[in-house]
């Protein structure tokens, strides 16, 4: 659950004083609390994904949890528990559910990213930029238009204190696979959500570990991403592909080896000569030589 009385007494407020400056900062709040809405989300759920994997704005974070973490982490729903545990014996049926009696745990209140999104941008475009003038003679106005301003964060405030009134937000629910990094952190990810070859990322901010996703008979497996590169004196370093990824263009990577010599890596321009098509050797062809 996320508390968002204070921004949503703060909004009231400014909109009650109604001057352009009072009504610029409402929007700007209306922007925190959306953003708040769409951050909470990623934070409850954090232990499933790392934050590599999470682009900005807030549509696109719910995008990546959705398809990340759970399919249903902007749905709307009841979570209920039994009073008793079920009787034990044969599997449970339906009807075996149905007549238990439960309590209600909590409701977490949907949206669609989509429009919390368009919400986020059209107090941006009408509140939070300065007007860009069209001539010499087109004055720059300190505010925007207050009416358009005054709309537009009714609006936002009402999907706000929709959303607010939920009572929980789920970490979400479903069959989970743990593996241990080398750097000691648990790494845990749902499996409907862990498709073969996705690549993931480490938990853990502080390491550079990405594996590949495999899955055999069933079981998943994760295969560590990165090269094995051999130093003149024949030991193998392995180098992880995150390490290499991040290096900038003009930057040498240095890889010390106990010889006393070591290994360098930078990116570089590679090409190839190709002649033109009527050239090339058709398919099936023989090359002589």
């Amino acid at each position: 659950m996320i508390d968002l009385r204070d921004s949503i007494s703060t909004i009231r407020a400014q909109l009650e004083e109604g001057f352009p400056r009072n009504l610029t900062y409402a929007a700007l709040e209306c922007r925190l609390a959306l953003e708040r809405i769409c951050y909470e989300r990623l934070r409850a759920m954090h232990d499933y994904i790392s934050h590599d994997e999470i682009r900005w704005q807030p549509a696109r974070v719910i995008k990546i949890l959705t398809e990340g973490v759970d399919p249903h982490v902007a749905d709307t729903y009841t979570l209920s528990m039994s009073r008793l545990p079920l009787p034990d014996g044969l599997e449970p049926t339906r009807e075996d559910y149905e007549a238990q009696e439960y309590i209600e745990i909590g409701t977490q209140v949907g949206f669609k990213a989509s429009y919390v999104q368009k919400l986020w941008n059209a107090l941006s475009n009408v509140a939070l930029h300065a007007n860009l003038p069209v001539n010499k003679a087109d004055q720059v106005k300190p505010y925007g238009d207050a009416t358009k301003i005054r709309k537009q964060v009714e609006v936002a405030l009402a999907e706000i204190e929709r959303i607010a009134s939920g009572t929980m937000i789920s970490t979400g629910l479903g069959k989970e696979v743990k593996f241990e990094c080398l750097c000691g952190a648990t790494n845990k990810r749902r499996m409907r959500c862990l498709p073969e070859r996705k690549i993931v990322s480490r938990i853990n901010p502080e390491c550079a570990e990405t594996w590949d996703v495999e899955i055999r008979d069933g079981e998943y497996e994760f295969a560590r991403r990165g090269h094995h590169l051999d130093c003149l004196c024949g030991t193998t370093h392995f180098v992880t592909s995150a390490s290499i990824e991040k290096m900038a263009k003009h930057e040498w990577g240095t890889i010390p080896c106990d010889c006393g010599g070591k290994l360098l890596l930078r990116w570089s321009l590679n090409y190839a000569k190709m002649p033109p098509e009527s050239e090339l050797t058709a398919p099936g062809e023989p090359v002589e030589g």
